[in-house]
């Protein structure tokens, strides 16, 4: 499975594409359940 670094890349990831407007059209509930799922995938390891 993934190491703390990627799942904090990832969730760094997913800050920068809320934050462009070009993103806007991923639904915000989506992004926010990915946010969740990599602070629970860091929080578990």
């Amino acid at each position: 499975h993934k190491s703390n670094k990627n799942d904090a890349a990832d969730a760094e990831a997913i800050r920068e594409a809320v934050q462009r407007p070009s993103m806007r059209f991923v639904p915000a509930k989506s992004i926010e359940q990915q946010d969740v799922q990599s602070i629970h995938r860091i929080a578990a390891l």
